[in-house]
């Protein structure tokens, strides 16, 4: 039982590894024109066009633009000078606390 297991497997792998082996060499037997290809493209593009539904949307529409709400809501700079006390800090920490606060860098 085992060995004809082992000799149908043995006969079903040679067959792939031959047949493998036997195939095409890898070159290709027609040239292709890219010219050709172009035409063939465009044709299919044709048809495909003249199948498809008409929806009658119109692209061209100068629309006007419209603002976005949220830039209306924007956050003012404060009119006097802010003063912060940093007693008691590293200077690392210091310096980048208004960053972290404001997002912008410090001017040294």
């Amino acid at each position: 039982m085992k060995l004809k297991f082992k000799t149908t497997i043995f006969f079903i792998m040679s067959l792939l590894i031959i047949s493998g082996c036997a195939g095409n060499s890898g070159k290709i037997k027609k040239e292709i024109s890219i010219e050709d290809v172009k035409r063939e493209s465009l044709a299919t593009v044709d048809e495909t066009m003249q199948i498809a539904p008409v929806s009658g949307y119109n692209n061209n529409l100068n629309k006007p633009r419209r603002e976005m709400e949220s830039s209306n809501n924007l956050i003012n700079k404060p009119d006097f000078n802010i003063s912060i006390s940093f007693k008691n800090t590293k200077l690392s920490e210091a310096l980048t606390c208004p960053w972290k606060l404001g997002r912008t860098k410090l001017n040294s």
